[in-house]
């Protein structure tokens, strides 16, 4: 196979020929004709595509053959013809590349007009573009639009490269043209999208260039095809819905929100994927419905305050059915070290010692047992092979630790293997010996190696010397074979092993350095050189010259030449580094030299010529590949030859052109190019053809033929051969414009009532061409054919108006609206003709047949009176009226609070004072509009819109459509009625399994008990009995929906059997004997229609049942009572443990790395075994369905794994440290200062104030809880209250103590303010109280109580303690996500009624926020009107900085107060706050550009102006005089603004005064204004003044002060 594909890649060499001789061929002006691509053309289809494919097809058939001899190898004919063709690729590159074409390839021009490849590739696309055409004109489906291209080809380009393109093109859009044409049928037939599609063509694609060649067109209409498709689709996956009624309402509600139609039924397509993925995740968690211990968790889960939309209640419920399968393992587990049995007394001691951890050692003592079982294998496996067993033994003897003992059988395990691996190298010297040509060297060799590695070297080289040697052996073969080579060969090896010295010392080898190890073979022996002279360069330029003849002086010097050559021959010959690489390149010389004897004898009639041309060769270097290159031109000469014949007999048999060939042979000299002379020649015989037919056509024609003759022969009007074909062409033209002119006339003159308007068009057009009468030739053939075309449209338009009027007067209706119309017509317009009337005639027309289909419709009209009672049943059903009162009320409260918004951005544009908002309207909610009883469901929505669209429809035009809809909606009714029964039966049963609830709804709702796990007090006690009955009976509750379900099943299933069984026969058939149901399954259908039926009222009945149950009985929650029991019991150690597994092997394997790679490799399959363990389960139980759930675990566990493995695949992991996640101590504020209080009411008032940073301010807190550290002080606790008595509290209230919302506003925390501090930067800080039982909560604590125990506290033991505030969230207990602030402090501070307000906080606060308490000396403190609060006193300061910086802060404290509750405001109210709020910055920016285009303009009038440019200078300076001026007076001012700024907090300002009664208007709070370190603070006030709209005197101040000192 070698040889066939380096002899198919040698036979690429006429491909390079070709090239040179296409080379020549672009050089002449041929290239510039019309036929130049058509020239160069031929010889490529006929030499160079057959070539190229030719060989793979026959290398596939040899592949084929050797296909049928080796069963089952499919693959080798494909293998086979890829080889071929790549060894064409390369013997092409390679005869392009070699010496031998370097000059010739030299000349050829890559670039520009004449280049090689520009022709090529201009041949191909001429080849493609005539593919393209006959392609488009096949499929039929292009043949319009290249129609339409033609006659307005005035708007395209209309060259070469043009047409060519867009024959391309043509192609290229057949394929979208096939499927946009049903596509566009589509869409019209469906109508969906037939407007949108039409105005989007009429917008973007009127133009023909558009309509004919335009891709985006296509897909336009592809696109809407699809999008016709989808919404069907989404409207037949409606079905869906229907098993997940949930979600009705939102898709309803998603589905009125889209603005268009592809987004609404987007919104409602998204909705149906919600409800296939709620079923999916239904079926998924049966396994947790029917463990039923984890429901009460997973309710919980869903009353969790972060659990806010259906994907997390999914991500819940999945967690939750896996736990139940980590369950499931942790009992096999346990099973698993109870059958094993040496670990159990170990197991139950572990868990003794720790109880709640009994997951963790259970799974911990499982592993432990498979830890042993890879020792005691390892260690059986070195014991059989017995050569490693006494070393183990011996030291497993002396280890003392089972850790040790593990690592020696470890050890001894791992060297078993590498012992192993010298297997392959002994082989190896076994092959080489037992071959014996190498084995005498091979054994030299080796004994001198004095290591192993070196060993392994040597015989990984002499066993790569041992194959090469093969194929070295046969083509010395064939080469002995052919003979024909065998001499040279000889000569060559001899001169090899003459100058090859292989008395190399091995020993050398063998204490040598690595550099000398890698060196390759041909360092082994030495040449013994001589001096070698150079090798003379090619001065002649062409690849065969002509012999010479040459006196004695340059027959010397060619001997010395010669001799020359033969010197470097001989040096050549020495050169070669290995006696196989000799054999090898004689082989290939030899592959070389077969095809040339046949190609010689291919040159016919060139033959003797080549001879001569042989011998003349004298070259003794290159004489072989001068003769195989004087050969191939001669095989290429005599095919160009063969190929002239058949244009030669084309010419001589068509005759016109045998002139112009015997011309063309007289005038033939020597040099010329006969091929390409006469390829010129046959090509315009091939162009004559199609005129030639034309003018025959012509001339039976009697007035044309003759002027045809005479403006061509006689006249000899036409110069070139080119003005003659087209003459030819007109005169057929005109001709057939005759014939249609005749067909014309004859209509004309059968209708006869236009003809007096043909006279005239003629005449009229006459005169307007008049000035194209002397230049065209068929001036009144053009005007004639004008005039009866026009004449004809006309009395085509007349009988079609005619037909119209017929038409209107049969169906009589619209004839009198028509005859006004006209008659309004005549009268509005003075010169009135009958033309004015088509547009009117088309409009009734069109009227007329619209009102045909309901002539016919009006049986079915009359039937939709029926249905009018049922309407007015709705009508009080639904309660309508009321719904449309509230909605008319909505609507007069959102116009007004507009016009209120409104009026507010007027005045703040206008800087107004802010008017107040009307007192707290009552806005009306989306969800309130439709105000139904519980007795309605979700079916309540389409008997609305049932009810609305009917009232709609009541008219003559549209009572069809109302019989149509209340067919079809009816079944809903009747559905919603019939529902009642059964949730009667529901609600009978939720009244039992609550206690009776309903009857004691007063008592509950005092006691706050509104839902599961809510109550308190003695409801306490009724809570644990409910949640136990609901979770008991529940599966008594689901027996009972589906027995309801299946009632018409059941009832035909009772009423068919024979009467005399008993009802014990009865259920054993019905459960166990396949008769019964064999006869059951020949019921009738109508017992499965009604089957369906009655589930939909099931569907109905279960959410009437839920909405009854929310509103009256809402204590009724069997999931939640589950998921309340599941969480009792579990919390998650499991997962923990499972997860540890992971996390410890991952360490493990990643220390183990770098020995041999063991830890990528165990890594691997831990990976495996840890994620795809589920898969075991379908296996074992072959029950392959649960392959399913199976592949979900599995792919949560790798998205888990991947983390886990990311997290702990380092340095740090793997040395012990901690498996990811963020610190949770970490402060969320930097605290600043702390303050007391005890106030005489009673409680505890802690007051702080702190810093936080950018990021800290972006966390937003909802829920804290307050813990206590100090050992000392709970220990003070118990002996003072007891020790009982506070744990019992501490169970009922909870610990860490929750705050909120009792003690801690969580708005206060989340609250920041910016201040500047000394440097300039910005400070965000926070200051919030803590208020535990003081007056008014529900936890009040009595100053003397307080007091008493602070002493009784003191007494015992005053040691400091920690106070922590840490927020988070609850999530079955409290999750801790970090603390929010962290301080020190003792109780002789607490009782001293203040712990310190500290004004420089770094110096005593530590890195911990903790206080130093040693280094706080006695603070100074003023008396104020309340005793019992103490405030410290900071020390003043008096720069003009501060008392800036003190105002700034004071108009954003001011400003903070500035906001809104979010909660009491409408959406819509935020969505128009936040339109009106964009459109007023937009007008401000449009202002803003207003006033910067004036500024442009009036700066290049005072450049054009010098003298006003010195003005301008002038009162610049008296400014800045004034501005300076105007700053010591704004200086001396900014005191009394800051003290009436920081003055008492009771006083306000006329700031506050006027935010004061906007308090709960939604604004830009500080928090959204964050001043970075580069920003100026000039710009941040005047974006701030934007956001609220607040101008005071208080933020200009430091706003000029600012500017001017940039200014300075």
């Amino acid at each position: 196979m070698a040889m066939a594909l380096a002899v198919n890649g040698m036979s690429t060499i006429p491909i390079t020929l070709y090239s040179i001789v296409l080379n020549k061929i672009l050089k002449y002006d041929c290239k510039d004709s019309p036929g130049g691509h058509f020239l160069i053309f031929i010889p490529r289809i006929i030499l160079v595509i057959p070539f190229f494919f030719s060989f793979p097809l026959l290398a596939y058939l040899y592949g084929w053959l050797v296909d049928k001899a080796i069963q089952g190898a499919v693959y080798v004919p494909f293998v086979i013809a890829i080889g071929f063709l790549f060894a064409i690729v390369i013997g092409y590159w390679f005869t392009r590349s070699m010496s031998l074409f370097k000059d010739s390839i030299s000349k050829m021009k890559i670039t520009g007009d004449e280049s090689y490849f520009k022709g090529l590739g201009e041949s191909l696309l001429d080849i493609g573009a005539v593919f393209a055409f006959f392609i488009s004109i096949i499929t039929i489906v292009r043949i319009p639009f290249m129609l339409m291209a033609l006659a307005k080809r005035s708007t395209f380009e209309y060259d070469k490269k043009s047409i060519r393109k867009n024959l391309f093109i043509h192609m290229f859009l057949i394929i979208f043209d096939i499927l946009s044409l049903p596509s566009l049928l589509i869409v019209l037939l469906t109508i969906l999208r037939a407007g949108s599609l039409f105005s989007k063509i009429k917008k973007d694609y009127s133009t023909p260039w558009r309509i004919c060649f335009n891709l985006n067109l296509r897909l336009e209409i592809l696109k809407n095809a699809i999008i016709v498709f989808l919404e069907f689709g989404v409207m037949l996956l409606s079905f869906v819905l229907i098993l997940a009624p949930w979600r009705i309402p939102t898709a309803i509600k998603e589905f009125k929100k889209g603005k268009s139609q592809g987004e609404k039924f987007g919104q409602y397509f998204v909705e149906e994927l919600n409800a296939l993925v709620d079923l999916g995740v239904i079926l998924i968690c049966t396994p947790l419905l029917v463990t039923l211990y984890r429901i009460p968790v997973l309710i919980h889960k869903f009353r969790r305050n972060d659990v806010t939309n259906a994907r997390e209640r999914r991500i819940e419920a999945l967690f939750q059915t896996l736990f139940i399968i980590v369950d499931f393992f942790i009992l096999l587990f346990s099973i698993f070290i109870l059958i094993t049995i040496y670990r159990v007394p170990r197991t139950i001691r572990k868990i003794l010692d720790s109880p709640h951890r009994y997951y963790e050692k259970i799974t911990i003592q499982f592993l432990k047992i498979w830890a042993d079982v890879p020792f005691l294998f390892m260690g059986l496996i070195v014991t059989i092979l017995l050569w490693r067993a006494p070393f183990m033994y011996t030291q497993m003897y002396r280890a003392t630790t089972k850790r040790d003992r593990r690592s020696i059988i470890k050890r001894h395990f791992l060297w078993l293997w590498i012992d192993i691996l010298d297997l392959p190298f002994v082989l190896s010297s076994f092959i080489i010996l037992l071959t014996l040509w190498r084995s005498y060297a091979f054994v030299c060799g080796f004994i001198t190696m004095d290591t192993r590695k070196k060993q392994r070297i040597f015989v990984i080289k002499q066993i790569f010397y041992w194959f090469m040697d093969i194929p070295t052996f046969i083509g010395l073969l064939l080469i002995t074979i052919t003979i024909y080579r065998l001499p040279k060969t000889i000569k060559l090896l001899r001169s090899y092993f003459k100058y090859t010295n292989f008395d190399m010392d091995l020993s050398k080898v063998n204490s040598s350095s690595s550099n000398t190890s890698n060196t390759s073979r041909r360092d082994a022996y030495t040449f013994e050189d001589s001096q070698i002279p150079p090798i003379p360069s090619e001065e002649e330029n062409e690849d065969n010259p002509t012999p010479v003849i040459q006196n004695n002086q340059s027959k010397s010097n060619s001997n010395n030449n010669n001799n020359n050559n033969n010197n470097n021959l001989e040096i050549e010959e020495e050169r070669f580094s290995s006696w196989r690489k000799v054999v090898l390149s004689q082989l290939f010389l030899l592959l070389i030299d077969i095809p040339f004897p046949i190609l010689i004898l291919m040159t016919m009639w060139r033959l003797p010529i080549l001879i001569k041309r042989l011998k003349e060769i004298n070259d003794p270097i290159r004489k072989y590949s001068l003769r195989r290159l004087l050969i191939l031109r001669y095989v290429l000469l005599t095919f160009l030859d063969l190929l002239c014949l058949v244009p030669t007999l084309f010419i001589l048999l068509t005759g016109w052109r045998i002139p112009s060939f015997i011309s063309m042979v007289k005038q033939y000299q020597r040099g010329d190019n006969e091929h390409r002379l006469l390829g010129l020649l046959f090509w315009d015989t091939l162009v004559d053809i199609p005129f030639v037919l034309m003018g025959l056509i012509t001339i039976p024609f009697l007035w044309r033929g003759p002027f045809l003759i005479k403006t061509i022969f006689i006249k000899r009007e036409c110069k070139t051969d080119k003005e003659a074909r087209i003459m030819a062409a007109k005169y057929l033209g005109v001709c057939l414009l005759d014939l249609v002119i005749f067909l014309e006339l004859i209509i004309i003159t059968c209708t006869m009532w236009r003809f007096k308007t043909f006279i005239k068009t003629f005449k009229d057009e006459l005169k307007r061409r008049e000035t194209d009468r002397s230049s065209h030739k068929f001036f009144q053939t053009i005007c004639f054919f004008y005039s009866t075309s026009i004449t004809c449209i006309i009395i085509v338009v007349d009988i079609w108006k005619s037909i119209q009027i017929l038409i209107i007067c049969l169906f009589i209706k619209q004839i009198a609206p028509l005859y006004r119309a006209i008659k309004t017509k005549i009268a509005e317009t003075p010169d009135f003709t009958l033309a004015d009337t088509l547009k009117i005639i088309d409009y009734y027309f069109l009227h007329t047949l619209m009102d045909v289909p309901h002539v016919f419709l009006i049986p079915i009209k009359l039937l939709a009176f029926p249905f009018l009672p049922i309407h007015l049943y709705l009508k009080y059903r639904i309660k309508a009226k009321q719904n449309e009162q509230r909605k008319l009320q909505l609507e007069k409260q959102r116009e007004e609070i507009q016009i209120h918004i409104q009026r507010q951005y007027d005045n703040l544009d206008n800087d107004l004072p802010i008017i107040p908002i009307p007192n707290n309207p009552t806005l009306v909610k989306d969800e309130d509009l439709i105000e139904t009883s519980t007795t309605m469901s979700f079916i309540h929505y389409p008997i609305l819109w049932l009810h609305d669209t009917s009232k709609e429809l009541l008219n003559y035009y549209e009572l069809d459509k109302f019989f149509i809809i209340n067919m079809f909606g009816l079944g809903l009714i009747v559905i919603n009625e019939l529902s009642l029964i059964v949730v009667l039966v529901n609600c009978l049963y939720m009244f039992l399994v609550t206690l009776g609830s309903p009857a004691w709804r007063g008592t509950m709702e005092k006691y706050g008990w509104d839902a599961l796990g809510k109550a308190s007090g003695p409801m306490v006690i009724f809570e644990y009995i409910t949640v136990v009955l609901q979770a008991l009976l529940f599966p008594i509750f689901i027996l009972i929906q589906i027995a309801i379900v299946l009632l018409p099943t059941l009832l035909a299933l009772g009423f068919y059997p024979s009467p005399n069984l008993d009802f014990v026969q009865y259920w054993k058939g019905f459960f166990s004997e396949r008769s019964f149901w064999r006869e059951a399954s020949q019921f009738s259908s109508g017992v499965w229609v009604a089957q369906a039926f009655w589930f939909l009222v099931c569907v109905v009945s279960w959410h009437v049942t839920f909405k009854v149950a929310k509103k009256h009985i809402p204590i009724f929650s069997p999931w939640k009572s589950y998921y309340w029991l599941v969480k009792k019991v579990f919390h998650g150690r499991i997962w923990f443990c499972y997860r540890w597994l992971l996390v410890q092997g991952t360490r493990v394997c990643y220390k183990l790395r770098r020995a041999c790679l063991i830890g990528e490799l165990l890594m691997f399959p831990l990976f495996i075994i840890w994620t795809c363990w589920s898969f075991i389960i379908p296996i074992v139980t072959k029950i392959y369905y649960i392959f399913i759930a199976s592949g979900i675990i599995s792919l949560g566990l790798i998205v888990i794994a991947y983390k886990v493995v990311k997290e702990n695949w380092n340095d740090k992991a793997a040395n012990g440290g901690q498996d990811g996640g963020a610190d949770k101590n970490q402060l969320l504020m930097n605290l600043q200062s702390v303050e007391c209080e005890l106030p005489e009411s009673g409680g505890i008032v802690f007051k702080f104030q702190a810093n936080k940073s950018y990021d800290q301010s972006l966390i937003q807190i909802k829920d804290a809880r307050l813990s206590i550290e100090g050992e000392s002080l709970w220990e003070a606790i118990y002996q003072i209250v007891g020790k009982t008595k506070v744990r019992a509290a501490l169970m009922v209230v909870g610990y860490p103590i929750s705050l909120v919302p009792m003690f801690l506003d969580v708005d206060q925390v989340n609250q920041t303010t910016q201040n500047l501090d000394d440097s300039g930067r910005t400070q965000r800080t926070c200051s919030f109280q803590l208020k535990i039982g003081i007056e008014g909560s529900k936890f009040l604590m009595k100053k003397k109580l307080i007091t008493r125990l602070l002493n009784q506290i003191r007494e015992i033991n005053n040691q400091p303690f920690e106070i922590v505030i840490e927020y988070g969230k609850k999530n079955f207990g409290w999750e801790k996500h970090g603390n929010i602030l962290k301080f020190k402090t003792s109780v002789t501070t607490l009782f001293d009624n203040t712990i310190n307000s500290i004004n420089n906080y770094e110096s005593y606060f530590d890195n911990n926020n903790n206080i130093r308490l040693n280094d706080i000396g006695t603070p100074s403190y003023n008396n104020n009107n309340n005793n019992n609060r103490l405030s410290p006193i900071a020390p003043a300061r008096n720069n003009t900085s501060s008392s800036v910086r003190n105002a700034r802060n004071s108009v954003e404290i001011q400003r903070s107060h500035y906001t809104i509750n979010n909660d009491e405001i409408d959406p819509e109210q935020i969505e128009i706050l936040r339109q009106i709020q964009l459109e007023n910055e937009k007008r401000k920016q449009q202002q803003k550009q207003q006033q910067q285009q004036q500024q442009q303009q009036q700066q290049e009038e005072n450049e054009n102006k010098q003298e006003q440019e010195q003005e301008q200078e002038h009162q610049q300076e008296q400014e800045h005089e004034q501005e300076q001026g105007l700053e010591e007076q704004e200086q001396e001012q900014i005191s009394p603004v800051v003290e009436s700024t920081s003055s008492s907090s009771s006083s306000q300002s006329p700031i506050e005064s006027s935010i004061q009664p906007v308090v709960q208007e939604q604004s830009i709070t500080m928090d959204d204004y964050i001043l970075d370190d580069g920003q100026d603070t000039e710009e941040f006030y005047k974006s701030l003044d934007k956001s609220n709209n607040v101008t005071t005197s208080t933020t200009t101040t430091p706003t000029k002060l600012r500017k001017r000192n940039m200014k300075k």
